[in-house]
């Protein structure tokens, strides 16, 4: 299984060769960074799809039901241009 290429480079000086090998440590760096962020959104990805499979649904017993917006405060009329209940502060502040 091939795992890498290798190959020969010559350098000028010893800061040419410091410098390349400084750029390729962080390129690799972020490359395997950026397999492993891939391995984990794909591993996420198949539990999110094997967890669908085997979802069970829900009983009526056991739901939680929200309130409706309606229910807790009344929604305002699309004909009207000014707000009413606009709370202004006392006079004197």
């Amino acid at each position: 299984m091939l795992t890498g290429r290798k190959f020969a480079a010559r350098f000028k000086n010893s800061s040419a060769r410091e410098a390349y090998l400084t750029w390729s440590a962080g390129q690799m760096f972020i490359y395997n960074e950026c397999v492993l962020e891939q391995r984990f959104f794909d591993s996420l990805s198949r539990l999110i799809a094997e967890t669908e499979r085997h979802k069970q649904p829900i009983r009526n017993e056991c739901r939680i039901t929200r309130p409706k917006l309606a229910q807790i405060a009344p929604l305002p009329d699309p004909a009207q241009t000014k707000p009413s209940l606009v709370i202004r502060p006392p006079k004197g502040m």
